[in-house]
Formats: structure tokens, C-alpha cells, sequence
């Protein structure tokens, strides 16, 4: 049952490789933080220097609100809207849906590792777990579209959410009504890129 052995190995290649690109990126910013320091200790970049800072401040200070801030006018918002608002920006709350995806992709691994018998309890019981995660998600999205409307898709990454949460309910539902051939070769990806 080797299976097992390479999901675990795929995760592990995985976790590692993610530290190393953290790892890369930081040394970038430092080493550009250390030459950027040699240049105004030797006074040679302080005027390129100054002139990229305000550069960089002009950039942000052109920059719409609705950019860096998803939502303005929330105070306009009815009280209940904004609490739902206010639960759903949290930090508890992301915390618990990176849970959830970390969950669900480890539910992934084990029903494609193909462990035990396809009718036995343990397979029933995840796929039951992985449905329920799928139309939690389902409900963060129509309640986050219900606080903030139809802009809320406007931003990308609020787009590539909606894609991601709509394939996996459509995946589900196939899942339920015997479309198994054609998820096995679609929903392995779909459910990484989530």
C-alpha cells in the first residue's frame, strides 16, 4: 500500500519546498536591505534612493481606497450586516476556514489513497466530512455575498474564491449522483489550487 506513503511524501516535498521559497524570498529582502544600507553609508544611492521612496509613497497615496480597502461606508451597513461583517473579517474566522481547507485536502489524500474497502464506514464518513466542509464554504460565500452584494466578486481574489467554492459544490453534487470516473481525474487539482 504505497499509496499512503507517497501522499505522505508528496506533503512533506510540499511543506519543504514552501519553507525554501520563504526562505529564498527573505534573503532577497535582505540582501537588497543590506546593499540599499552600503549605498547611503557610502553616499552614492541617497538621491536614487529618496526619489524611488517617494516614488513608491505617490503610488499608494494615487492608489483608490476601494483597493486597499474592500469595503468603505461601513458604518452605511445595517447593524446586523455589519456584525456578520465584523465575524467574517476576523482572524478567528480565517483561522478556522485554513482549518477547514487543511482538512478537507487531507480528507483528499486519504479517499484517493483508495484505504480499505469503497463501502466501508471510514470512506462513508469522510466523504460525509468533505461535503460538509464543501457547503460550509457554500455558506461563508453566500453570506459574505449577501453582506457585500454583487461588488464582492469584483475583486480577484474574491473571483478565484467563488470558482473554487462553485467547482467544489458542482464536484460534490456529481460526487452524490455517480460521477465518480470523471471526478477522479478533475477534483485532486481543483481541491490543491483551493
Amino acid at each position: 500500500n504505497n499509496r499512503l506513503f507517497w501522499g505522505i511524501a508528496c506533503s512533506l516535498y510540499i511543506l519543504v519546498m514552501t519553507m525554501f521559497i520563504v526562505n529564498l524570498g527573505v534573503g532577497v529582502i535582505v540582501n537588497k536591505f543590506l546593499q540599499l544600507k552600503q549605498e547611503m553609508q557610502a553616499g552614492l544611492g541617497e538621491v536614487d534612493s529618496v526619489t524611488r521612496w517617494l516614488s513608491a509613497m505617490r503610488k499608494i497615496v494615487d492608489t483608490p481606497i476601494k483597493t486597499v480597502f474592500g469595503l468603505t461606508d461601513l458604518h452605511l451597513l445595517p447593524g446586523h450586516k455589519r456584525k456578520l461583517f465584523h465575524f467574517f473579517s476576523s482572524s478567528k474566522f480565517s483561522n478556522a476556514v485554513a482549518l477547514c481547507i487543511f482538512a478537507d485536502v487531507a480528507i483528499a489524500m486519504v479517499i484517493l489513497s483508495r484505504l480499505g474497502d469503497a463501502q466501508s464506514w471510514w470512506r462513508v464518513s469522510l466523504a460525509v466530512l468533505h461535503h460538509m466542509i464543501v457547503y460550509s464554504f457554500l455558506m461563508e460565500l453566500l453570506m459574505k455575498l449577501y453582506i457585500l452584494g454583487l461588488p464582492y466578486i469584483g475583486e480577484p481574489w474574491n473571483r478565484f474564491d467563488f470558482v473554487c467554492v462553485v467547482g467544489s459544490v458542482v464536484g460534490s453534487i456529481c460526487y452524490c449522483y455517480g460521477f465518480q470516473e470523471v471526478l477522479d481525474a478533475v477534483v485532486p487539482v481543483l481541491r490543491i489550487v483551493r
